[in-house]
């Protein structure tokens, strides 16, 4: 039980730096097709990452250390054994004969198997509640993932380790498969729960903030991708500040105000007046919104000698940086035009770009 905790606990760091990665796409798709993101629907597939990240996690984790006996210790412990219905020899070698009801209540190969099934049965759950899956698919489907799960083990994590630490067993892929069936199968049955469909929504302009976040997001793992390509330069400082003059200010320039994640989720900067934003303008906000919050940080840090892998000192670095952001959104909640402080000072404002609203256009008149 300790061993299986461990694993959810990793699970639950990880899971919002993935899950951020693996539903941008899937919020794209959305706001593309029905101008919004379902809120049922978004809860339902951050639920199935989650369940995704356990279950691999249950079948890797933990991880063990590398040491020079290491193949010693575990190949001859674990074998694989690609021939099917061996669980019956093993039930057989267990129960000595008795067959009861208490011996099977009591028998570990059971439970491992019975705990075989309950791993990919929410698998064909949400393969049938989420993305409505037929039978043949889930059973292919769930097959799949439980071939994922053994090649990891059997490979050793795809050569990571020098040989495997985890048991391959022909037999966990007919329970984890059998496993999906009769998830999916139950979420056929249970007709009472909500509509995973989105319904399209008649207000397919407005920016709200799941897409100004998510586009913010794409644009942050742009600027830490190029800043770590960067690393190499002299003069980090300049370069960047070169970097973020370059994103945040010449690239909408170039490219009708839209930076890559603002493109990316169909909107635009503009001046006050619904006229493209001048240089100075996305200048003083690119300033505002990241220079200063950027630099101000991280002069803190060297003031304060703060190691940014202690949590604590870095949990209390993060809040001055966290209570200017809140203090440049603060006027976006109040306000009707949605506009922030840094919007306010520097004179622009959002909207969604002109082939966005003729795609909006032309969906509403299809549906």
């Amino acid at each position: 039980m300790d061993v299986w905790m461990y694993d959810i606990r990793a699970a639950v760091f990880v899971f919002p730096f993935i899950a951020l990665l693996a539903t941008t796409p899937v919020v794209w798709y959305h706001y593309k097709k029905y101008g919004y993101l379902h809120n049922q629907r978004a809860v339902v597939i951050y639920s199935f990452l989650f369940y995704c990240i356990c279950a691999y996690f249950l079948t890797i984790l933990p991880l063990p250390k590398i040491t020079p006996d290491f193949c010693l210790t575990y190949r001859d412990k674990f074998q694989p054994i690609f021939v099917p219905f061996n669980f019956i020899n093993n039930l057989k070698d267990e129960l000595q004969g008795q067959y009861s009801v208490s011996h099977l209540w009591h028998s570990f190969t059971l439970l491992v198997n019975a705990l075989n099934i309950l791993l990919l049965f929410p698998f064909g759950f949400f393969l049938r509640y989420l993305f409505n899956r037929s039978t043949i698919t889930i059973i292919l489907l769930s097959f799949c993932a439980s071939l994922f799960f053994e090649v990891s083990q059997v490979t050793a994590l795809f050569g990571l380790y020098p040989c495997p630490y985890r048991l391959f067993e022909a037999d966990d892929l007919m329970f984890n498969t059998l496993g999906g069936f009769i998830g999916g199968e139950t979420a056929r049955q249970l007709t009472f729960l909500p509509s995973m469909k989105p319904i399209p929504t008649r207000n397919r302009y407005r920016i709200n903030y799941t897409r100004r976040f998510l586009s913010f997001a794409v644009d942050l793992v742009l600027i830490t991708i190029f800043a770590f390509m960067s690393t190499r330069f002299p003069w980090q400082d300049f370069v960047d500040l070169l970097i973020l003059i370059l994103y945040f200010t010449v690239i909408p320039l170039l490219f009708t105000g839209s930076t890559p994640g603002k493109r990316l989720f169909g909107f635009q900067l503009v001046d006050k007046y619904g006229e493209p934003a001048s240089w100075a303008q996305l200048l003083i906000r690119n300033f505002i919104l990241y220079i200063i919050p950027i630099f101000g940080t991280d002069s803190l840090r060297k003031h304060w000698e703060i190691d940014p892998f202690e949590l604590r000192s870095l949990i209390n670095l993060l809040f001055i940086p966290a209570l200017y952001f809140l203090i440049l959104v603060i006027p976006a909640l109040l306000r009707k035009d949605k506009r922030g402080l840094h919007d306010i000072i520097a004179g622009t404002r959002q909207r969604l770009r002109p082939k966005s609203i003729k795609l909006s256009l032309h969906q509403n008149h299809v549906n």
